[in-house]
């Protein structure tokens, strides 16, 4: 820190100092400080009571307790020249002490620290006043997990800061305030600065907690409806088997995927397959034969027949998906009015399901050769030989919207 003489122009370097140095005491000077002038700590708070020991079964002395303007309790820890090793430790201690605190007990303590200032203001009114309300209707004060640490000290060792740094990952509103001392002649300077979380790192660090608690959220989400639709799953295919052999060589229905296929034994991997998604039921017949060209061929040859295969399903409407972007084709009933998410129209999904698929197959079956014909003239325009028969690959995305 510098003292500026304005007319010579000339900068006096004022030195820094240690708290020992200047003979300054902890809980005679430090805490007087800050009790005198909170402002300093970068905000208005509310000074409750200090050298606080109302504990149950301990003896144990909080420094500082605070009151900020959105009604959180506020712990104040005060070190001198070292922040010490348990600085956190002790503050998390006293936080959950005071966790408790109901705004009435909060009151009473406030108003045994204005008795012992020689104030004759009303603690009640002083609360209200500060957070701008009337005490009878102050609510969500001192709610869970909303208290707050403010860590003072000249000097912060790496594992109290690293510990800061850590609980704020969870919400823990932790700051550390270091206060410099500086000497100039018989006076002393005091400056203040927050080294963590500082302005634009605090942001940062909300930042990232918001995008890791929506991802989080998000995941859960996904876990939530894999696990019904597994449920889903269960339910469903024994029933359907009941009604058609189609399914019947799949013993296992436990599956979190929004697809259950089967092959429908006309090329490579042309499959049926039932679809479970989160904002619609369907069938579909999904066309991954080989290359992007030969599943191409086959969607065409199908494509051809388009009015003949509507007319014999005139109760549902019939998506024709080539998807030129994309190596498979699709040809698939959706029903948007029905999911899987909704467990009570689970009946009803079922039986679109069945309906829908028996109906698609019986009609699709009667292809076969339109399928085989269009294949065979693609590889051998192609001359294309090596067919991937492997197990099919989903490749779309389970909430496409819905479109004409």
């Amino acid at each position: 820190m510098y003292k500026v003489n304005f007319e010579t122009k000339e900068l006096a370097e004022i030195n820094e100092v240690t708290l020992k140095e200047m003979n300054c005491k902890e809980r005679t000077d430090l805490q007087e400080w800050l009790v005198s002038n909170p402002k300093i700590l970068g905000e208005e708070l509310l000074i409750v009571q200090k050298e606080f020991s109302g504990w149950d079964k301990t003896n144990e002395r909080l420094d500082v307790l605070a009151l900020d303007k959105k009604g959180k309790l506020v712990v104040i820890e005060n070190k001198t020249d070292d922040s010490g090793r348990d600085a956190v430790w002790q503050a998390i201690k006293y936080a959950s002490y005071v966790s408790t605190l109901t705004l009435e007990q909060t009151a009473e303590l406030l108003d045994s620290y204005l008795k012992g200032n020689n104030s004759t203001e009303d603690a009640k009114r002083v609360i209200g006043d500060f957070l701008n309300k009337e005490f009878d209707e102050i609510k969500d004060f001192n709610t869970e997990n909303s208290q707050r640490i403010i860590l003072v000290a000249r000097k912060f060792r790496n594992e109290v800061v690293s510990a800061a740094v850590w609980l704020r990952k969870f919400k823990i509103d932790i700051s550390c305030v270091q206060i410099t001392p500086y000497k100039d002649g018989d006076a002393l300077y005091l400056d203040l600065d927050t080294i963590y979380p500082c302005r634009s790192s605090e942001d940062y660090t909300m930042k990232m907690q918001e995008k890791a608690e929506a991802e989080h959220q998000q995941s859960e989400k996904i876990k939530k409806a894999e696990d019904l639709r597994a449920r889903f799953w269960e339910y469903f295919m024994p029933g359907f088997n009941l009604e058609s052999p189609l399914y019947k060589s799949i013993g296992y229905y436990n599956k979190k995927d929004h697809w259950l296929a089967v092959s429908a034994g006309m090329r490579g991997n042309v499959h049926y397959a039932f679809l479970a998604c989160n904002s619609y039921s369907g069938v579909e017949l999904c066309i991954d034969a080989g290359s992007k060209a030969l599943n191409k061929a086959i969607f065409d040859a199908l494509y051809n027949y388009r009015e003949e295969i509507e007319s014999k399903m005139p109760d549902y409407k019939i998506r024709w998906e080539r998807l030129d972007d994309r190596k498979q084709s699709r040809i698939s009933i959706k029903n948007a009015e029905l999911s899987f998410l909704d467990t009570n129209s689970w009946q009803d999904v079922s039986g679109f399901l069945t309906k829908a698929m028996i109906e698609f197959e019986k009609v699709f079956r009667e292809y076969k050769n339109v399928v085989k014909e269009a294949a065979g003239k693609a590889i051998i325009d192609a001359n294309e030989y090596d067919v991937d028969t492997d197990s099919p690959e989903r490749t779309d995305d389970e909430d496409d919207e819905i479109t004409e």
